[in-house]
């Protein structure tokens, strides 16, 4: 089990229980460039998912709870003069910004 956990930190690959791709916070935020407040902050104030708790400790992310937090992470909104935030938001690449 220890040689598993080595093997997967040192290639750093998703974690895959019961044919299920997980990432920990760790590589979210890494990839992200992020620190682990900002996504902590994210989760609290639910811009982005929860995540699941794995063996009553690490938090995990499915590939679809990582591909919504880089849709916020990656978030554009235009603003007013005074600072305020308005009209419809976009994502950077996406074909509706273009």
């Amino acid at each position: 089990m220890i040689r598993n956990t080595l093997l997967r930190t040192a290639t750093n690959m998703p974690l895959t229980i019961e044919g299920v791709e997980f990432f920990t916070n760790t590589e979210v935020t890494q990839k992200l460039g992020v620190s682990r407040q900002t996504l902590w902050r994210w989760r609290a104030d639910g811009d982005v998912p929860l995540g699941r708790r794995y063996r009553r400790k690490s938090v995990v992310f499915t590939k679809e709870e990582v591909d919504q937090i880089f849709a916020f992470a990656n978030k554009v909104e235009p603003i007013e003069a005074d600072g305020r935030l308005v009209g419809n938001s976009c994502l950077i690449g996406s074909q509706e910004a273009l």
